[in-house]
């Protein structure tokens, strides 16, 4: 029962995982609803209870400030709190800690402790404390947000100011009392504050016990993997094949059954496993799953890499024609292609189907996705290589390991893939495959997959070198990517310029000229000759052009009786020169009197102008025309589209792009840097091409789009740069450098403790690669440092210097208005055309810190940013007197910089008012600037390290070689052979070690002809014992025969005769006895010395392998690689050797076992080769190990006992050695490790 728990102790666990996940599934489905909104309650109750206590010291601390002080200072009411909190004095805001979010007094005045205030942002917990002294009355509010406002965009809820108390999005929080009691929430005192419902019942119930469920079925499946892995490991020491279908096929089940059930998807929201972040296929309609595909696909690969030496399909085809086996070998290229193709789709679905990229030159930050695609990048690198591994390996085998095989058999297979995608196969294809075949060539001449047995210099080259194809191949991927999405931007953003009228904003803009013209206010000032006529627009702007209309600029001009403007600052001059214009046109809308223009504009934006004849009493007294212009984001805005309606920032990501209006050729008009008039002729636009994937003319990249009014749209933008390219490559290489590294130290530790080394060239090569990696890394990061700080601050210093000149701009306006209160529509207006000049957001505040002006209003009509200024620049600007201050800001994860700047008179230096502006692009230009650093630091990096290792190559080779030509004569050393001495010209460290190696030759010399004397002395010794052990077993009963003859013969005996013949023969058998022990003596005194030649010796040992397979009586397999082995040796000994070694085998097996004997071929090195002959006998007894290789010693009741003996002697002729290991009563294994030739 033991030895079965051990056997299958995977699968057990596996079944016991299984059945934990069924109870605990169990306990989730049944479990009580009331026990988990009891948890949810006491949470919520707990949180508010925390923020009463920590409210309460920190009032306290106010409360001794206020008490203490009778003057006090802006600065001085900060104290260190957890939550915001706000002080007003007398009904009037005096301190605020926090600008994001500042209630006003009506809405949290009132007698009590603590109540819930429902706000359209969210609600919010109010805590209220009162201090009232003789001639105050002081109110503190401290602030905590309840929850969320649920109905805003999806995004909202990570742009408010607090983390809330309920973060629950599956809990809604009521005003009334609820008719479950347990619903209710109440404070400390027992007042209701608010009530909760739940959106959906399900999700309340126990996640502790959906995570226990979770782990545990990943627990029970990867045991269930492990233990198939095992089961297919088994199965293969007998039959390869078999195991990989079984394998291959249980593995695909439970996948299947994975996507089939939607596993684990289903389980929770995990954004790994959320198809709305990426879904790329059936196969992969997630990230997790793609991630899940690429390690049960890398656990196949594993397993036939580990172990397809063993395929017998391997072997039988070693023993096809010539002919099946080139054709063979072009088949298998075709499969590399392919599979390289599909790794380039895969990485291009990665990119294309998710709502991020990993491309470096976007973006440098590392977020849990994009980090996962480079987790599936690397998982899809390795897999890449174990394919090509296994091809190449297989490629080998059929090209007899010849590199112009392998090269024709290459251009074969590329011409057959030309001919078969001739129709698909474009520049991109092209360069994918032929970097295949160049790294299938590259690495088949080096014989790199032989370097993978065991870690060597060559296996780190062979990593190297799968890791650039790698990462070439995920460079150009990303390159296709980034274009074919662009054409899609490209789509979209021609799609906005002929976009279908705003019939909403027509029918709102109708309306309100119908209430214009009927307006009494607005036609008395029409008469009224000498009145300004600001006023008439001021009251169009805010009392007839709603909310709606903030997606627009919006211009007014009024005009006289005859058409003609009043004020000149309008751009158009007369009223009926614009009117007849637009008459001409196809402009019309629904409304008569409001026109449609997309085309013919300077600046390219369209626009909405509407015509209005204002008339008192049947008469025209004179023209108004309003212009709606769809508003232009500002690109250096700190607030994102996110906050507005969308259609306001459809050209929000469109900066860059260029585009231009055609008509039968004809350039229309044009918008952006590029000169459609000096390249017309360059574009052309019945090329079907530029309407489909566009075309590349002038470093920019061009898409042609039919908009079906007999025009094209050509949208223009520099083209993605091939620097990109490189600089993606770098980066992806860099990763694959970095987890090779990782594998090596793994490696490392792992055979530490097996007590097996690296070679001394991979070893050299690896310190001079932390020597190379470890300087340049520090070196990196300075630089990267230094030049960020340096661009930081120059970026403030601009930032500052832009917000004073923006000061000073505004500040003659700022006084004006304070002088005369009916400026204010004049400094709007000057604030927004400066916002619109500078592209930046500009908000003024008052002396009181309070919002007066914003060229932003609707974010803070929203209720996202409060009006009141931060009050650490108000403090720093106010009462400390600095003109400018800079703090970095956030509205939720949004962060920013924004400058404040005191705005003060020319003329008495009076604080004016306090100008802010964010900069959102800040970030975003730091951004920039470190990417441009760091991939030029990483492509210097990868191009020298490119550089040093093909250096190092030739480098390490001159540093071992004097040690390979060393190690090479220490094999060669023996006492049979003159041993000749090294030449080193150097007296360095080797020249000492070839030193120390000739005088041990010397005295080599010496001590071998002192023990040749010695061995010749026992030898003859052993021998003189063993030929007379060997003569007195016939003599014995020769003398015994002879005897018995002459006392036949002294008696004469009746059956003398017979007697006498029978005595002859057994006197004649032991003879014959006698000369096969003189013969075998002799023969093995003269048997000739070997010839030393090349020969295979992978196929002498299968020919005699052959030669008992034929035989029922016992089974003799061969395991090897594919691939032939070359040594020097002579082949009749070799032959010789492997007959003797398989028949001992054979016949060391008791009688009740069937004979089974294994030869095995392995390379440790590619220079050695081990060959392993194993027998399942009974074992050499300890007693007689020793005597094994003498001559003439056997355990056998026949034969000369020379076998091993004439094994040893022509094992060491081909510079090997041979050895065995035995167990008694399980079998024994004979080694033999010769060198390879190449």
């Amino acid at each position: 029962m033991k030895n079965l728990l051990r056997k299958n102790v995977f699968l057990f666990l596996s079944l016991l995982f299984f059945l934990l996940s069924l109870v605990t599934w169990n306990f989730f489905n049944n479990s009580s609803e009331t026990i988990n909104k009891k948890k949810i309650v006491n949470t919520i109750s707990g949180q508010i209870e925390l923020f009463l206590q920590k409210n309460e010291k920190s009032s306290e601390l106010l409360f001794k400030t206020l008490e203490n002080k009778s003057r006090y200072s802006f600065s001085s009411l900060n104290i260190p709190s957890d939550y915001p909190y706000y002080i007003f004095k007398n009904k009037q805001l005096i301190y605020w800690s926090d600008f994001r979010y500042v209630p006003l007094y009506d809405h949290v005045k009132g007698e009590y402790s603590e109540k819930v205030l429902f706000q359209k942002t969210g609600k919010y917990l109010v805590s209220q404390k009162k201090l009232v002294t003789e001639k105050d009355v002081f109110e503190v509010y401290f602030l905590t947000p309840v929850r969320a406002y649920i109905n805003q965009p999806a995004t909202f809820n990570d742009m408010v100011a607090f983390k809330p108390i309920i973060n629950d999005n599956n809990v809604r929080v009521l005003a009334n009392p609820a008719s479950d009691p347990d619903l209710n929430i109440y404070s400390p005192q027992k007042e209701f504050l608010f009530s909760i419902e739940f959106f959906e019942i399900n999700k309340i119930k126990s996640s502790s016990l959906l995570f226990t469920y979770i782990v545990l079925s990943f627990l029970a499946l990867a045991s269930l993997v492990t233990a198939l892995y095992r089961v297919a490991l088994k199965i293969s020491e007998k039959n390869f094949d078999l195991a990989t279908v079984i394998l291959v096929f249980n593995l695909l089940v439970i996948r299947i059954a994975m996507l089939f059930l939607n596993y684990p998807s289903f389980l929770s929201d995990f954004g790994l496993f959320n198809p709305k972040y990426f879904a790329s296929s059936v196969l992969s309609p997630s990230l997790g799953d793609l991630l899940l595909n690429f390690i049960f696909l890398f656990l196949t690969g594993l397993f036939v890499f580990m172990n397809f030496h063993r395929s017998r399909l391997l072997q039988k085809a070693n023993n096809l024609s010539d002919i099946f086996r080139k054709a063979f070998s072009v088949v298998l290229i075709v499969i590399a292609l392919l599979i390289q193709h599909q790794f380039f789709f895969i990485l291009r679905a990665i990119s294309l189907n998710s709502t991020w990229s990993i491309d470096i030159t976007t973006d440098i930050s590392f977020g849990f996705f994009r980090t996962s695609s480079i987790v599936a990048f690397v998982f899809a690198s390795i897999n890449l290589f174990l394919l090509l591994h296994l091809i190449v390996r297989v490629l080998q085998f059929f090209c007899d390991n010849q590199i112009l095989k392998i090269i024709w058999a290459s251009i074969i297979a590329w011409s057959i893939f030309s001919v078969f995608f001739y129709f698909t196969l474009d520049e991109i294809s092209i360069s994918v495959s032929l970097a295949c075949l160049v790294y299938i060539l590259v690495i088949s001449f080096l014989k790199l997959p032989r370097q993978f047995i065991r870690f060597r210099y060559g296996t780190y080259i062979y990593l190297i070198f799968s890791g650039l194809l790698s990462a070439f191949t995920a460079a150009v991927s990303i390159y296709v990517t980034q274009e074919e999405k662009e054409v899609i931007r490209k789509q979209k953003f021609a799609s906005q310029l002929v976009i279908d009228n705003d019939v909403l904003g027509e029918y709102l803009l109708s309306d309100a000229s119908k209430k214009i013209k009927e307006d009494i206010f607005i036609k008395s000032r029409l008469v009224t000759p000498f009145s300004s006529k600001d006023i008439i627009e001021q009251k169009i702007k805010k009392i007839y052009l709603s909310n709606y209309f903030d997606k627009y600029d919006v211009a007014v001009s009024v005009f006289d009786a005859s058409g003609d403007v009043f004020e000149k600052k309008s751009y158009y001059a007369n009223y009926f020169e614009l009117l007849s214009e637009l008459k001409k046109g196809q402009h019309r809308t629904e409304y008569k009197n409001i026109y449609f223009q997309r085309e013919n504009l300077k600046d390219g934006f369209r626009r909405y102008i509407c015509f209005n004849e204002i008339e008192k009493n049947n008469v025209i007294i004179g023209y108004i025309i309003i212009e709606l212009k769809h508003r232009k984001i500002i690109p250096n805005s700190v607030y994102p589209e996110l906050f507005l309606d969308k259609k306001v920032f459809e050209n929000f990501d469109n900066k860059n792009y260029h585009y231009a209006v055609f008509s039968d050729s004809a350039l229309l008009y044009s918008s952006g840097n590029f000169n459609y008039d000096k390249n017309l002729p360059v574009i052309d636009l019945s090329n079907k091409r530029i309407y489909n994937e566009g075309v590349k003319l002038k470093g920019f990249h061009h898409l042609a789009f039919r908009p079906g009014n007999g025009k094209i749209i050509v949208v223009s933008s520099p083209e993605y740069a091939y620097a990109d390219i490189f600089s993606n490559f770098s980066f992806l290489f860099l990763i694959l450098i970095v987890s090779i590294l990782l594998f090596i130290v793994g490696y490392a530790v792992l055979f530490r403790f097996k007590k097996d080394t690296m070679s001394l060239s991979a070893k050299i090569q690896i310190y001079l690669n932390i020597a190379f990696f470890l300087p340049l890394f520090i070196v990196s990061v300075i630089t990267l440092s230094i030049i960020s700080n340096t661009y930081r601050e120059n970026l403030y210093k601009a930032f500052i210097k832009k917000a004073e000149s923006i000061s000073g701009n505004i500040s003659v306006y700022l006084e004006g208005y304070k002088k005369d209160i009916s400026k204010k529509e004049k400094l709007e207006n000057t604030v927004l055309q400066v916002s619109q000049f500078t592209e930046s957001d500009i908000n003024i505040f008052n002396n009181g810190g309070k919002l007066l002006i914003s060229s932003q209003p609707a974010i803070y009509n929203a209720g996202i940013v409060s009006e009141m200024m931060n009050p650490k620049a108000y403090s720093g600007i106010i009462e400390t007197r600095k003109n400018v201050v800079m703090l970095t800001e956030s509205v939720g994860k949004l962060n920013y910089k924004n400058v404040y700047v005191a705005i003060r008179s020319f003329e008495t230096g009076n604080l004016l008012g306090i100008l802010s502006i964010p900069f959102f692009e800040s970030k975003a230009e730091l951004e920039k600037q470190v990417i441009e650093v760091l991939t030029t630091i990483i492509n210097i990096f990868v191009t020298i390290f490119i550089v040093f290792i093909a250096l190092s190559y030739f480098v390490s080779h001159l540093l071992t070689n004097p040690l390979k030509i060393i190690t090479h004569r220490i094999r060669r050393t023996s006492f049979g052979e003159e041993n000749e001495p090294l030449e080193w010209k150097s007296k360095d460290e080797i020249g000492l070690l070839v030193g120390e190696y000739n005088e041990m030759l010397v005295k080599l010399e010496e001590s071998k002809r002192a023990l040749s004397r010695s061995e010749k002395e026992s030898a003859w010794r052993e021998m003189a014992k063993q030929v007379a052990h060997e003569i007195k077993n016939p003599l014995t009963p020769m003398k015994l025969t002879i005897q018995h003859l002459q006392r036949m013969l002294k008696d004469e005996a009746d059956n003398g005769k017979a007697v006498t013949q029978k005595s002859l023969n057994t006197l004649l058998d032991q003879i014959n006895n006698l000369n096969e022990i003189a013969t075998s003596f002799s023969s093995f005194a003269k048997m000739p010395n070997p010839k030393s030649e090349r020969i295979e010796v992978s196929g002498i040992a299968e020919s005699v392998v052959n030669l008992y397979n034929n035989s029922k009586d016992a089974i003799v397999e061969i395991f090897k690689e594919p691939g032939k082995y070359y040594v020097i040796g002579d082949e009749q000994a070799m032959n010789s050797i492997f007959t003797n070694l398989i028949l001992n085998g054979i016949q060391s097996v008791p009688y009740e076992r069937k004979p089974h004997v294994k030869v095995i071929f392995s390379e440790e090195d590619s220079k050695n080769l081990l060959i392993e002959i194993r027998d399942n006998g009974s074992g050499i007894p300890e007693s007689v190990r020793s005597k094994v290789f003498i001559p003439n010693f056997s355990t056998k009741f026949s034969g000369s006992g020379i076998g091993l003996a004439v094994a040893k002697k022509g094992v060491e002729h081909a510079g090997g050695k041979i050895w065995f290991t035995t167990e008694d009563g399980i079998g024994t294994s004979f080694f033999i490790e010769l060198p390879l030739i190449h």
